[in-house]
């Protein structure tokens, strides 16, 4: 709330366990944001407003269709993204995915002061990793914001593990440990959300025992 009143964007990504298999799943909210539109719109309706938001960058235009890659679009290829496949096709959508984030940064002419925000960050993908580190080395001005539980031995595949240790090891990296909450802040925290004063009995202990601390 503190960042919203100061100006500042903040784009929110939340992965699912469910869905760590489906490359940048996470970061469909957050596209969704910049292009100002939302997952129920119809896709022509989507596609129209996607088209105006790039209209003038003829470079993202012309590979509008790779956006279809993370939102439902049914954007048919053009000319040009129908020759593209494989490695060629997946550094083609990082690339158009980092150009419309530099776009975004700048509004009326005035630079946007941006958060990105990864909530269980655990759950991304490998694409999604990779275009993490590509942000912070290409926009450094953004702030970026991850919050996970820790990544254990053989938890993940090499190539998360290998963006994972390279974002860690970088200067510009501050990690922040937080322990789990005590039972009684964590009661204290469910009763707030629920709007009563004291949670019943079993309720508290269900939450205990489903949540260790982290609710």
């Amino acid at each position: 709330e503190d960042a919203k009143q100061m100006g500042v964007q903040i784009l929110m990504g939340e992965a699912d366990p469910v869905e760590r298999a489906t490359q940048y799943y996470a970061y469909r909210r957050i596209l969704e944001s910049v292009f100002g539109i939302a997952d129920f719109d119809e896709p022509a309706s989507t596609q129209e407003k996607i088209k105006s938001w790039l209209a003038d960058d003829s470079f993202l235009l012309d590979r509008a269709p790779l956006f279809n890659e993370i939102l439902p679009l049914r954007w048919p290829d053009n000319e040009l993204t129908s020759q593209m496949s494989g490695e060629a096709r997946a550094n083609s959508i990082r690339e158009v995915l980092v150009r419309a984030m530099k776009k975004s940064l700048t509004q009326n002419g005035k630079t946007v002061p941006t958060m990105i925000v990864f909530d269980d960050a655990q759950w991304l993908d490998s694409a999604t990793w990779t275009l993490i580190g590509t942000l912070q080395r290409d926009l450094p001005s953004v702030l970026l914001v991850l919050a996970l539980r820790p990544i254990l031995d053989g938890e993940v595949d090499a190539q998360i593990e290998s963006e994972f240790k390279r974002l860690t090891a970088n200067p510009s990296t501050q990690r922040i440990e937080l322990n789990s909450l005590s039972h009684e802040a964590t009661e204290q925290l469910v009763a707030e959300r629920l709007g009563i004063k004291k949670l019943p009995h079993a309720v508290s202990e269900f939450v205990r025992l489903r949540t260790q601390g982290n609710p």
